[in-house]
């Protein structure tokens, strides 16, 4: 006996609903509260924007970064400086 084959638009259309699912369901959980990141990120990311646009190592509220090490925000701010500067991008 041969095995039959799903015919391939089955087998992508499959594919394209699984993923178009998991898309909204990732969108519906992270749409109320955002996706959910720590303080730790939000400092290392705003140290990053201002390396970036020139201001020195600081976090949030302007002051001095000295509560974490600032390497990664140095590393952030070359790697993904147009993105980072810019707040429109909001990560």
């Amino acid at each position: 006996m041969k095995k039959t084959q799903a015919p391939l638009f089955l087998t992508e259309f499959v594919l394209l609903a699984a993923g178009l699912c998991g898309f909204f369901l990732i969108i519906i959980a992270t749409s109320r509260h955002g996706a959910g990141i720590s303080p730790d990120s939000v400092n290392y990311i705003q140290c990053a924007r201002s390396i970036a646009v020139g201001n020195g190592i600081t976090n949030v509220f302007g002051e001095p970064f000295v509560t974490w090490p600032p390497l990664f925000s140095a590393i952030l701010a070359v790697y993904c400086g147009p993105i980072v500067k810019d707040k429109k991008f909001n990560i």
